[in-house]
């Protein structure tokens, strides 16, 4: 089983609250963590989620 970094879904949190600030926050952590883990797609998206 692979799971997204909990980073990313506190980032989606964060948008569906409407704290962008936060959202931004954690999405840059999960894009990070993804890099590391070789994950350029799940890097990708949460990137994407980061600046939208």
């Amino acid at each position: 089983m692979a799971l997204r970094p909990v980073a990313h879904t506190l980032g989606e949190l964060a948008v569906f609250l409407g704290r962008a600030d936060e959202a931004a926050a954690h999405l840059t952590q999960a894009a990070t963590i993804a890099d590391r883990w070789n994950a350029p797609h799940w890097a990708a998206e949460a990137r994407s989620r980061a600046t939208t």
